[in-house]
């Protein structure tokens, strides 16, 4: 074959083979397993009170958890997120 000689392939064919590629690797990376949504970890906090500190120094808000869980351990009631 020289230089200037080309392969040529219909449409047809390279989209039926980008097809069963596709098709393939679908089947290839299940693993018949069905997905499940993951159990919720906790509830999460609520903001109980919020105060702006003097001369833009930032935000204090404090946090008390929703509901206790135990999934990853005990969790801490309350909680100050400063921001700045």
């Amino acid at each position: 074959m020289g230089q200037n000689e080309m392969l040529s392939f219909s449409r047809s064919a390279i989209l039926s083979y980008l097809l069963w590629c596709l098709l393939f690797l679908t089947l290839a990376s299940s693993n018949g397993a069905v997905a499940t949504a993951k159990p919720k970890a906790g509830c999460g906090y609520k903001l109980v009170s919020l105060v702006q500190l003097p001369n833009g120094g930032g935000l204090v808000g404090y946090l008390q958890v929703k509901q206790r869980t135990s999934t990853y351990g005990p969790d801490i009631p309350r909680l100050r997120l400063f921001v700045k």
